[in-house]
């Protein structure tokens, strides 16, 4: 925004440069880049050196490749048959009579809370397993936590045909 002081300039509240106005300036600003091209020098060395060890690129990210990977293991985990499984019971019955209850005439949600490994998933698949034989239709939409409504839209539309 021009202003009457700045002979006509443009200020731009966000940006502030000022020239250098002493030698002093001129050497910490020469010092300054120096270090910076010395870290890049040293990243390209780092990155020339990933052929040397057997380093290759995932492609794209590799935090969404990782996480890609582990909800493929957690689906197949998801789809195997837990006849092994012992235990939630007694969890299992409640939820059930819960949601079953014909009585209530109004749509609930039942959150199962806990730390990771009790077995929160274990006893939502068991509670959808043994529910969907009561129902025409069912889906099983495993939402993580990079939930995508998207994602989720497409596997319910694609699993209930």
């Amino acid at each position: 925004m021009p202003s009457g002081n700045d002979g006509g300039k443009e200020l731009h509240p966000n940006h502030c440069v000022l020239p250098p106005s002493t030698p002093n300036d001129f050497i910490v600003l020469h010092k300054f880049g120096n270090e910076i091209e010395a870290i890049r020098a040293k990243i390209d060395e780092i990155n020339g050196r990933r052929s040397t060890y057997g380093i290759e690129n995932l492609g794209g990210e590799p935090r969404r490749q990782i996480d890609k990977t582990v909800r493929e293991r957690r689906r197949v985990v998801l789809h195997a048959p837990d006849t092994d499984l012992v235990g939630m019971d007694e969890e299992k019955d409640k939820i059930l009579g819960h949601l079953l209850d014909g009585s209530k005439k109004k749509r609930s949600m039942i959150s199962i809370v806990g730390m990771g490994g009790l077995g929160k998933t274990t006893l939502a698949k068991r509670v959808f397993n043994e529910a969907r034989a009561k129902f025409g239709h069912s889906v099983w939409i495993d939402v993580s936590q990079q939930y995508s409504l998207s994602l989720s839209f497409e596997t319910f539309f694609g699993s209930s045909r």
